[in-house]
Order: structure tokens, then C-alpha cells, then sequence
């Protein structure tokens, strides 16, 4: 419910931006390997496919809120520099993207 009206939706994003690991299980999730393409290790590591659909949440508003195909969505957050995640198979795989605030973003996947 708080991600349906568009007031606590803008104040979630924000929050998640610069609070990631306190809104997230954290036990579900770890970090994309820095040698890796990012991509590749995605789709491989939670055995995605381009065209599944995932649910974006997102500072922005062009995918913010949207179902569209993975490979869209990836293509439209990554190293943009604020935070998303793209949710897949009905929350049990999630790719991360951290807010830029130092060097290199922060990227992780999760799966149950």
C-alpha cells in the first residue's frame, strides 16, 4: 500500500536511495562480483531470461512503478546513479543498484 500513493512512493524512493540495506533483507542478497558482466552474471546467476518481466522501483519516473522485460529495465537503471531494484518471479530474484555516492555503484542480486 505505501508504494500505490505517489506522495509515500516519492518518500520510499528517496529513502531507499540512501537507506537500502535497512529496507532490504539483507540475508537474501549478495553482491555482484566487480570482475563480473553485470548483465551476464544477472541473468546467469538467478537464470533470467531478456524478455522476463520485472517490476521496477525506481527514482525514475520513466520506469519507475512499470512492468516491462528485464533486459529494458536493466538497460534503463543501470549506472544511472540512483537506486532501483527490479523485481522478478514474484519477488523471489532481485537485482540491485545502489545511489552512486563514492567510486563504483553498489550491485547485488537476491533470490529465495
Amino acid at each position: 500500500m505505501l508504494l500505490m500513493n505517489p506522495v509515500k512512493r516519492i518518500n520510499f524512493t528517496s529513502q531507499f536511495n540512501h537507506e537500502w540495506e535497512k529496507l532490504l533483507d539483507m540475508r537474501f542478497i549478495s553482491r555482484i562480483p566487480t570482475t563480473a558482466n553485470d548483465f551476464e552474471f544477472v541473468k546467469n546467476e538467478l537464470k533470467i531470461k531478456d524478455t522476463d518481466e520485472c517490476y521496477v522501483i525506481s527514482h525514475y519516473d520513466d520506469v519507475d512503478g512499470k512492468l516491462i522485460d528485464f533486459a529494458h529495465a536493466f538497460d534503463k537503471v543501470y549506472g544511472r546513479g540512483f537506486a532501483s531494484i527490479l523485481i522478478l518471479n514474484g519477488g523471489t530474484k532481485i537485482y540491485l543498484e545502489t545511489e552512486l555516492a563514492h567510486g563504483k555503484q553498489n550491485r547485488f542480486i537476491g533470490k529465495r
